[in-house]
């Protein structure tokens, strides 16, 4: 089973909707000079509706498992086995959407922090800035104030690399919201229920890439109002699964993660707004260089907001 985790309120999934899972807008073709066969459904024996030469481009609508979904130049619709194809390099993106992460990719950018492209917006309502940090990615709201959506990529580290925890959070001075740490601060006598809770994880990233990278995910882009409960109790424990379990065990691992917000979210000071759930989501690749898709899921319980 593949590294594969998604928290979420069960009355959220629409809410997830908002973004496409990170398998759109990508050009693939075949690997080396035989043509692959587009099949109607992601199973090998479904029957044939079309073929993809050497040569061709398809444009990849979703995945399957083991399979693009894609879209052919002549319109057909179908099915592509990942093993057969390769993203195309020169598709204007940064490629990296199967195998072992590293085609078209250098260690930076949208082929380096995510398994198949970055999340895009699917409603007009729906917008965020991608900020490229030292090896991970933020999609940044400055609406919510909050990132959206947080891409990164782990891989084995013997031993991992330890720097001191830094002693504050940091304004990201690529956002426009300048939001600081006093934003989180309550009047006095009153106590805030919501840590500044990582979305990059601090040990994981640290770990791989070292201080500078670690630095950058004490930046208040990079972290959520999340109840203290969460963070330091079920948070924690899905980041050291993460770093120490998952990251060292396979050859790579993406994660995309983030919060969810109900429709009319509340908000702290500075208008930071104040998610009531949170979701992870991964790939790895094995040491055979072979892809899985996870499907496991568990439940978050909504956070409660107390906060003055």
């Amino acid at each position: 089973m593949g590294l594969g985790f998604t928290l979420v309120r069960s009355v959220a999934l629409p809410i997830l909707t908002v973004f496409a899972v990170p398998i759109l807008a990508k050009e693939i073709s075949p690997k080396g000079d035989r043509a692959v066969t587009v099949r109607a459904d992601p199973d090998s024996h479904s029957r044939p509706v079309g073929t993809l030469n050497p040569g061709d481009h398809a444009t990849v609508c979703g995945a399957e498992r083991q399979w693009w979904e894609v879209s052919l130049s002549d319109g057909t619709d179908g099915f592509v086995s990942k093993r057969s194809t390769e993203v195309v390099p020169d598709s204007g993106r940064s490629g990296g959407g199967g195998g072992d992460g590293s085609a078209g990719a250098s260690q930076t950018g949208e082929g380096w922090n995510a398994f198949a492209g970055y999340p895009t917006c699917r409603r007009p309502d729906c917008q965020f800035e991608v900020l490229e940090k030292h090896e991970f990615a933020i999609g940044y709201s400055e609406t919510h104030r909050d990132p959206l959506w947080v891409a990164y990529h782990l891989f084995p580290m013997n031993p991992e690399n330890h720097d001191p925890r830094p002693g504050k959070f940091t304004v990201d001075e690529d956002t426009t919201a300048q939001v600081g740490q006093q934003c989180y601060r309550l009047a006095k006598g009153k106590t805030n229920p919501f840590d500044k809770g990582h979305n990059a994880p601090n040990s994981a990233i640290d770990g791989r890439y070292g201080q500078t990278a670690q630095l950058d995910t004490f930046k208040m882009s990079n972290v959520c109002p999340q109840a203290a409960c969460l963070n330091e109790g079920a948070w924690q424990g899905f980041e050291k699964i993460e770093s120490e379990d998952y990251g060292q065990r396979f050859q790579r691992t993406w994660t995309i993660t983030g919060p969810v917000f109900d429709s009319n979210p509340d908000t702290m000071n500075c208008g930071v707004q104040v998610p009531n759930a949170f979701y992870k989501s991964g790939e790895y690749v094995c040491h055979d260089r072979e892809a899985h898709r996870g499907r496991d899921r568990a439940r978050l319980l909504p956070q409660a907001f107390r906060g003055g």
